[in-house]
């Protein structure tokens, strides 16, 4: 078991956002355009390695002509300037915080058993999908999944 922080610092201030979808994507700009990196960590955890502009996902699955990458964008800039940590996998459950030393906080626990410490959690899990907007958290995944959907609308003989 990996523990990324348990408090890293009395002066420093750990926030962790779960969930890179649309939501949480947002509150990390917003924060690592804001937040003193000497006061503050910011930390994304995601289960896929790319953020999923949805919109866009039609027309991908509807036109072999269309990139991947209209859809599935790197989250590589998403901190800017902002020294903040992309961490990829998927929570398995959050644990309070119980020691008496530390009012707040606790640990968000990664199905790898990793744990994360933090002061300050966002929560932005989002949607789960079905269908076509069903997309694999893996990039392999991602590619078959495009690839099934393409064909069955290319071999449709109706759309009810």
């Amino acid at each position: 078991m990996s523990v990324i922080s348990e408090k890293s610092s009395s002066t420093t201030t750990t926030i962790v956002v779960v969930g890179g979808g649309v939501a949480g994507a947002e509150v990390v700009r917003g924060l690592s355009s804001r937040l003193n990196p000497e006061k503050y960590r910011l930390v994304l955890v995601t289960a896929r390695p790319y953020y999923t502009f949805l919109p866009a996902s039609l027309r991908l699955l509807a036109n072999s002509d269309s990139s991947l990458s209209t859809v599935f964008m790197s989250f590589d800039q998403i901190f800017g300037r902002f020294p903040g940590e992309l961490k990829i996998g998927t929570v398995a459950y959050i644990e309070e915080n119980r020691d008496a030393l530390y009012s707040r906080g606790g640990f968000v626990i990664l199905e790898s058993g990793e744990r994360l410490g933090y002061d300050v959690l966002v929560v932005c899990t989002g949607s789960t999908w079905s269908g076509h907007l069903a997309f694999p958290n893996d990039e392999s995944g991602c590619k078959q999944h495009v690839e099934s959907w393409r064909n069955k609308i290319k071999t449709a003989k109706d759309i009810g």
